[in-house]
């Protein structure tokens, strides 16, 4: 299982329709995900895998590699197929439960994972421990309203940044 590709996030972001629901429609000031910034963060994807190649995906062979590759490329089609489109131009809970183009880019980047052995479902519960990890633990909370106030990132960004000191803090 290819779980501990973090380059993969960003299409486990765009394929948990869970994550979606928490992040987007119930977000809070502190802990929410922006449809936009998803799309932005695949379409990064794309341009990282063309310009670094092998070692941007680490843990994929090439045929893996080359899965992600076209699955990114079916993902700019479908978005390019209807250039006005704009994620923001709906309620999020429009977005996420019923919007047809959403629902199309969601089912290829959860496709895409499935054909590299990325567990959706692990990946979620493991957000899961995150965040409950994130509400409960002042330490925490302290970095990231300090990453926040020190960068001016998005905030899935600096979650990761800190998903990645936690796990690394508990030996994952």
């Amino acid at each position: 299982m290819n779980n501990n590709n973090y380059s993969l996030q960003a299409l486990a972001r765009l394929a948990s329709q869970t994550l979606q629901r928490r992040l987007i429609v119930n977000g809070t000031k502190n802990f929410y995900l922006l449809p936009t910034e998803i799309i932005e963060d695949v379409l990064a994807l794309r341009d990282r895998i063309a310009a670094q190649g092998e070692p941007f995906l680490p843990g994929l062979n090439a045929d893996e590699r080359a899965r992600v590759a076209l699955c990114l490329s079916r993902i700019e089609t479908l978005l390019a197929e209807s250039p006005q489109w704009q994620p923001d131009d709906f309620p999020n809970e429009v977005l996420i439960e019923e919007e047809p183009l959403w629902s199309a880019l969601r089912a290829e980047a959860g496709a895409c994972l499935a054909e590299v052995n990325f567990s959706l479902s692990e990946w979620e519960e493991e957000q899961d421990t995150i965040l409950i990890e994130l509400l409960l633990s002042p330490r925490l909370q302290a970095q990231l309203a300090a990453l926040q106030r020190e960068r001016k990132q998005s905030q899935h960004l600096l979650i990761n940044e800190i998903l990645q000191d936690w796990l690394a803090s508990n030996g994952r």
